[in-house]
């Protein structure tokens, strides 16, 4: 059945599908659905802090958000110190912003994430809710000139 075009039905067994769910590919790995809420807000899945009514969802979701253009969107001012030194998000969270509330909770005030090896990975076991102070301290030695 299709809505404007799209297609809302399951893909079948070796049926090329959307990457987010198990619809029908429509363009650009993603579904009919997931590929008109890229288009729309930036994300194949919106703004899920909006449907899980709590304002509070807002600033974890911009945090998701932002380390996702850090390392994937070369046009991102701050990708060559992520995404260009090969720093990654684990594929539980890479489109999940649901996986990464579920692991990390709820940012609490006056923090924002941070990796504890500067080197590693945004994952479960490197990430921390952390102030500003503890990420100034936590950050890469500068290159001798």
């Amino acid at each position: 059945m299709g809505i404007k075009g799209g297609y809302t039905r399951l893909a079948y067994p070796g049926e090329k599908s959307c990457i987010l769910c198990d619809r029908v590919y429509y363009g650009k790995d993603l579904c009919f659905k997931h590929y008109q809420q890229k288009k729309k807000t930036g994300d194949p899945i919106g703004y899920p802090y909006e449907r899980l009514g709590d304002k509070y969802h807002k600033g974890t979701y911009n945090s998701w958000h932002a380390m996702r253009q850090r390392c994937y969107n070369p046009s991102q001012v701050s990708y060559p110190n992520y995404g260009g030194r090969g720093i990654t998000v684990c594929d539980r969270w890479l489109y999940s912003y649901l996986a990464f509330y579920e692991d990390m909770g709820l940012r609490p005030e006056g923090r924002s994430i941070d990796r504890i090896d500067v080197n590693g990975n945004y994952e479960l076991g490197n990430c921390r809710w952390a102030t500003k102070l503890e990420q100034d301290e936590n950050k890469r030695p500068r290159r001798s000139r």
